[in-house]
């Protein structure tokens, strides 16, 4: 792809050529021969090259357009590694992916044109400089005027920048502080004070940004009338060469429009700087993210045997508050144990349900599945080992055999109906007029409560997981485990496996249950019927 982008813009700076060359011809073939038929081959011609510029002007485009989305498929999937490795899925839009999102923008952007057409000025410097070293020479020193205008205009606006900048903070500091102790500036009569305080730096922010607007304009406006000016040299140059015989009048003209084709993509260049720059920062984002190594594995499968899971001296804050919401947790899951773990609205029931699931990673204290750290867990194994059924189900939007199964190639109609069943919901589906076409929403509408929940759990129930984490269940999804206590409940314990239940209070299972307290970020295990999940236990280990 980069070989053909470049055929494609050599082809046009090459045919750029053609109206400067035209107008060269007719100056000094068709007005010194009269020769109609000269002028319309010449114009026949140049109007197929300006056809053929316009085609591969596009085509170098188009042919941008699908290298940055090559990019981006060829990075993003790489990244997603990276998100998984982090357990940070549930936030992907990070610094790198942002940084291909704009690395891709900048290269379907008329920023990265200006950068490949100006590798080709010394093309057309070279053409100016055969058709009059003289002229040459003139539109070189016109291009080092701009670039130092150029380069002096960015230092000088580089600190009424920095100043307004400085401005803005201090008045957006002043604000912050303001709505922080308005109470207090209230009670001690310092409002008054304030208002002129806050009055003065914001006029000082208003005038910092006018300054920096003016210096950056005025630089701009130097450079458009040195163009000009630079336009007008190269024509006053080229007439006194015409008067002493030295250059033809095709020669002046094209020389001028010459220099006019190779100044406009310097300065556009220039401009381009900036964006430039931010692209280079990008690039070197992406490039630290993917050199950082994915989390070894001392085996493809590093899954070992019991317990299932476990939590040591796990803490872990919530979203809206600094402070370790779990605090000091500690929890074993053996295979065929059935967890029941009891709290209060807002005890952090669901941060613990995200943590078993391996949905949040606590910053203090140790995940281990089967024995190996979670940091360590392939991120291809970790549904294998662990299924959720968060409280509140979000799905794709599609058909529910898609909400069950996944984006599958193809529908194995013998996994989605025992999935189905295992969660009580085969049933209820067919009864659809649709059945397992029909439509849902991301948040599983038009299914009712108990119905999302079977779906997630349907959907958890896919992998063939060792470890189902519940969180909050609904009553409905209660009495279906409680209704049939031989049925799938019973069996996935019996298999060896393990499930846990988050709830508000005790449930009412005949299952033997591990029973467990959630209160002030502790865990305390409540006695009871502690024996029979331990002979359930090794009844299922037998």
């Amino acid at each position: 792809m980069l070989f053909w982008i470049f055929c494609f813009s050599f082809s046009v700076a090459v045919l750029s050529l053609t109206l400067p060359l035209f107008m060269l011809l007719v100056y000094d073939r068709v007005f010194s021969s009269r020769s109609v038929e000269t002028l319309l081959a010449l114009a026949g011609l140049a109007s197929a090259c300006l056809l053929a510029l316009g085609a591969l002007d596009y085509a170098r485009q188009r042919a941008l357009a699908v290298l940055g989305a090559r990019l981006q498929a060829r990075l993003e999937c790489r990244l997603l590694e990276q998100a998984k490795a982090r357990h940070d899925l549930a936030n992907p839009v990070d610094a790198p992916t942002a940084a291909l999102d704009n690395l891709r923008g900048f290269i379907h952007s008329s920023a990265c044109l200006h950068v490949i057409d100006v590798l080709w000025l010394p093309l057309y410097a070279g053409v100016i400089f055969l058709l009059s070293p003289v002229l040459g020479a003139v539109a070189f020193l016109g291009l080092a005027v701009l670039v130092t205008l150029f380069f002096l205009g960015k230092i000088i606006a580089r600190n009424a920048v920095a100043d307004a900048n400085n401005a803005s903070e201090a008045l957006a500091t002043l604000t912050g502080r303001f709505r922080r102790t308005r109470q207090r500036l209230a009670g001690a009569l310092l409002i008054p004070d304030f208002d002129k305080r806050w009055l003065a730096a914001r006029q000082a922010s208003r005038f910092g940004a006018v300054s920096a607007k003016n210096r950056a304009a005025s630089f701009s406006m130097a450079m458009s009338t040195v163009r000009r000016l630079l336009s007008v040299a190269v024509l006053t140059v080229g007439a006194a060469l015409v008067l002493r015989g030295d250059i033809t009048v095709g020669g002046m003209i094209a020389a001028v429009v010459l220099v006019n084709r190779g100044v406009f993509p310097a300065i556009d260049f220039f401009r381009t700087i900036p964006a430039l720059s931010l692209a280079c920062r990008d690039w070197k984002t992406l490039s630290n993210a993917l050199s950082m190594p994915l989390a070894a594995t001392s085996s493809p499968n590093p899954i070992k045997a019991a317990p299932l899971l476990c939590l040591q001296g796990v803490s872990v804050r919530g979203d809206l508050t600094p402070r370790p919401v779990l605090q000091d947790i500690t929890l074993r899951i053996e295979p065929g144990s059935l967890i029941s773990i009891e709290g209060d609205p807002g005890s952090g029931k669901t941060l613990l349900s995200e943590t078993l699931a391996l949905a949040r990673r606590p910053p203090e204290g140790d995940v281990l599945v089967q024995g190996v750290n979670d940091k360590a867990l392939q991120p291809d194994k970790r549904g294998q080992v662990i299924g959720f059924v968060p409280e509140t189900p979000v799905f794709l939007p599609g058909p529910l055999f898609e909400a069950i199964l996944g984006p599958a190639p193809r529908r194995d109609e013998a996994v989605l109906g025992s999935v189905a069943r295992a969660a009580g919901l085969h049933e209820r589906i067919m009864a659809l007029p649709r059945g397992y076409d029909t439509k849902i929403t991301e948040d599983g509408l038009p299914l009712s409560r108990g119905d999302r929940e079977r779906l997630a759990l349907a959907r958890a129930l896919v992998a063939r997981p060792r470890i189902l984490i519940v969180d909050s269940p609904s009553a409905a999804l209660i009495a279906d485990f409680a209704a049939h206590p031989g049925g799938p409940l019973q069996q996935f314990l019996a298999a060896g496996n393990a499930m846990v239940l988050t709830t508000r209070c005790s449930v009412p299972l005949s299952l033997p249950q591990l029973c467990y307290r959630l209160s002030d970020g502790q865990l305390s295990e409540l006695p009871g019927r502690a024996r029979d999940a331990l002979v359930l236990r090794s009844e299922a280990s037998a």
